[in-house]
């Protein structure tokens, strides 16, 4: 696989990890956390979330991680949301 797709595929399952993070602590009643950029960046590091370089996520980095989403990616993200098994259906 090609170093660019291998990437992309890296990022399409952190976008898809980090959702379902979101998703459980809204559901655990956590939603002020999630609503506070900083304090959702911070759980992030604690809980093992890192850049797909390996980094620790800041807030300016979380931002601009999130910017990118693709189409493809935040479709796929909404019908998981919706309990769809999507993913490979984009």
């Amino acid at each position: 696989m090609p170093k660019r797709e291998q990437n992309k595929h890296i990022n399409e399952e952190l976008y898809l990890d980090i959702i379902s993070f979101m998703s459980i602590l809204y559901k655990m009643g956590f939603d002020e956390c999630v609503d506070n950029d900083v304090l959702f960046v911070e759980m992030l590091n604690e809980s093992g979330f890192r850049t797909p370089q390996g980094h620790e996520f800041s807030n300016v980095s979380y931002r601009n991680f999130m910017k990118r989403m693709s189409d493809d990616t935040k479709i796929a993200v909404k019908n998981v949301l919706k309990g769809e098994n999507a993913w490979w259906k984009v």
